[in-house]
């Protein structure tokens, strides 16, 4: 999709957007996530960049209590910061989700609860939930937000 503006022109192809899904926690993901996250108030309460899967249980001994190899560790560590595992979520609500596995987290969570938390978030219901399975709902969420920001865009 191209925008005008005063005799430029922004082209942003596809190729750009699998870069944004890249982008690590930060200015850069925080300005996607907001474009994701339009109806925050971010004027009026504090918003977290969390991670869906908390950060702390991608130690290395975490990891290897799953059975993983060291290249997988090494990956997932490095994707544990991009955007497909963040979500904004409000500073105070953050605090409470903290280190919880987001299975058991979510599984604290009545029907109607998790159906409207799933969809603000831009998570499948049939992704898998539990983090030893963190390459398919990394994977699935990532095709799920680049459908989401292609759409935006264009």
């Amino acid at each position: 999709k191209s925008f005008h503006i005063t005799g430029k022109t922004l082209e942003i192809t596809e190729e750009d957007i699998d870069g944004f899904l890249e982008y690590k926690k930060g200015r850069q993901a925080f300005v996607v996530l907001s474009l994701l996250y339009p109806n925050l108030q971010y004027n009026e309460i504090k918003f977290d960049q969390d991670h869906i899967h908390p950060a702390v249980l991608f130690k290395p001994q975490n990891l290897y209590k799953l059975g993983l190899d060291d290249e997988t560790i090494e990956r997932w560590m490095e994707m544990k910061d991009q955007l497909p595992n963040l979500q904004m979520m409000e500073e105070r609500k953050n605090r409470v989700k903290n280190r919880t596995p987001f299975k058991e987290w979510l599984d604290t969570k009545t029907d109607s609860e998790r159906e409207a938390y799933l969809k603000q978030n831009y998570i499948q219901e049939n992704a898998p939930f539990d983090l030893k399975y963190f390459d398919d709902f990394f994977e699935i969420r990532k095709q799920f937000i680049k459908g989401k920001l292609t759409t935006l865009i264009n």
